[in-house]
């Protein structure tokens, strides 16, 4: 018997978690991993990669049930941790850096969501490769996040190089690709936001 501090007990309720927001009991995965990241920080420290992986699960789920606010604050600090132990171009780093500037976006901070997705994007491109699924992922919110900011000629050039990407790695029919597409046509038509001072 391992005991419900033991390092395994607590990656076993982390992945417990994850299975039950697979079928849709978000409210309790979000307890049990708020939970077990407790103990985890505790008993492991901040620092141990199995707290990482708790934080960062739990930043993307209190996201998912509404808690925005919370998980950008989470996020942050996630993200700065995995940036000192694990490195600026780690793939979990680069993850967090993914999900932390979708939630900047969804609270309003745009200009931030741009520069950490722009910061990201150049090193998935550097470590995964262009056409690499998360780095085009990334492409396609960093896409959004600048039409958003007012830069959508910067927005469609990206836009159009992602769907280019997707096609290739994924075929016209895949959902991702069609995402992408989808964007892309609302665009439409959407103009440049002037820059200041003209």
């Amino acid at each position: 018997m391992l005991g419900e501090e033991h390092p395994k007990t607590l990656l076993t309720a982390t992945a417990l978690a994850i299975r039950l927001a697979a079928v849709g009991r978000l409210d309790e995965a979000v307890v049990l991993v708020e939970e077990t990241l407790k103990v985890q920080r505790r008993v492991l420290g901040d620092e141990h990669p199995n707290t990482l992986i708790s934080a960062s699960y739990l930043a993307k789920q209190l996201a998912a049930v509404g808690r925005v606010g919370e998980a950008v604050v989470l996020g942050e600090e996630t993200l700065e941790c995995r940036r000192r132990v694990l490195g600026l171009e780690h793939p979990d780093t680069l993850s967090t850096a993914h999900n932390l500037a979708i939630r900047l976006a969804q609270v309003g901070r745009v200009g931030e969501a741009v520069v950490l997705g722009e910061e990201t994007l150049e090193c998935r491109r550097r470590v995964l490769g262009l056409e690499h699924p998360d780095t085009l992922s990334t492409a396609h919110n960093l896409a959004i996040d600048l039409a958003d900011a007012g830069r959508v000629r910067e927005a469609r050039v990206l836009g159009e190089e992602t769907l280019e990407g997707r096609r290739r790695l994924l075929g016209e029919g895949h959902p991702e690709t069609q995402r992408t597409a989808r964007w892309l046509e609302s665009l439409g038509a959407k103009p440049e936001r002037p820059e200041a001072g003209e």
